[in-house]
């Protein structure tokens, strides 16, 4: 006889996936989905996740860790997206000053 997967089993494969390639869309290019990024994300995730079951830790560990990395690397990417738009706004008011100032020394 031909034993079939746990019926839960499918629902937790796809949601570990999309873990797996939200964490790599934060990755190299945050706010895209990229392959590097995805490869990062699920060697990141399975050298942890491997350092973990061979320490012995509690069965609720492993899905307590992978959802802490997915929440920081949300985190972190929206960070440095916001810094990100902040520095070029930055740059682009010092370029209207700077050509303000030349203008106003030309009159």
């Amino acid at each position: 006889m031909v034993a079939s997967p746990p019926l839960d089993a499918a629902p937790f494969g796809l949601r570990m996936k999309r873990k797996k390639s939200l964490l790599g869309s934060t990755t190299i290019t945050p706010g895209r989905f990229n392959v590097p990024g995805l490869l990062v994300a699920v060697l990141f995730l399975a050298v942890v996740v491997s350092g973990l079951q061979q320490m012995g830790v509690a069965a609720w560990i492993q899905p307590a860790f992978n959802g802490t990395a997915l929440v920081v690397a949300v985190a972190l990417s929206g960070w440095a997206s916001r810094a990100r738009v902040a520095h070029a706004r930055r740059k682009q008011i010092e370029a209207i000053a700077a050509q303000g100032a030349a203008t106003a020394t030309r009159t």
